[in-house]
């Protein structure tokens, strides 16, 4: 009981640690998603071979009809779904940078988890009521009036074949 450990999720320990865990994704959000977005937002321009040599993925081809063939790669790289910018004598095109959001986006959405939970274990209501087979369960609004009633017909548990509940 010292421990809290009759309500873990709303001691005082446990805020603590996920109040850290939700510091730590705002800290990590902010100093390393953010600017691999930004960064990925923005168009460089690469003018020199050496430059080019250093991507992961750069190829560099020479042809009698340059501009056609880059026309006609451009057309190929927009069809496919890539952003592309034309420059002259080359092209730069680039592909995902949506992804770059991903991150982000996940890590508001648990900082937002985590902010409702606590919200929920220190000023929600706790109540728990059991529902058995044939029974049904009101719930009520502030007032007291019925808002929703719940009845529960049958309950029953699939098994595999060693026994383990595979659907309820």
């Amino acid at each position: 009981l010292r421990l809290q450990l009759d309500h873990v999720y709303s001691s005082s320990w446990f805020l603590a640690l996920l109040a850290w865990l939700g510091l730590a994704l705002i800290l990590c959000s902010w100093r390393r998603q953010w600017p691999a977005l930004q960064a990925a937002l923005r168009w460089i321009d690469y003018r020199s071979p050496r430059q080019l040599s250093k991507l992961t993925l750069a190829e560099t081809l020479s042809s009698p009809h340059a501009e056609t063939q880059l026309g006609q790669l451009q057309a190929l790289l927009l069809q496919r779904g890539w952003q592309v910018q034309p420059h002259q004598h080359r092209l730069a095109a680039r592909r995902g940078v949506s992804g770059r959001v991903g991150p982000l986006l996940v890590h508001a959405g648990l900082v937002v988890l985590m902010v409702g939970a606590s919200w929920g274990s220190l000023g929600g209501q706790r109540l728990e009521r059991y529902l058995a087979p044939g029974n049904e369960l009101e719930l009520l609004n502030s007032r007291g009036d019925t808002q929703v009633t719940v009845a529960l017909e049958t309950f029953g548990i699939e098994r595999d074949p060693a026994g383990r509940p595979e659907q309820f």
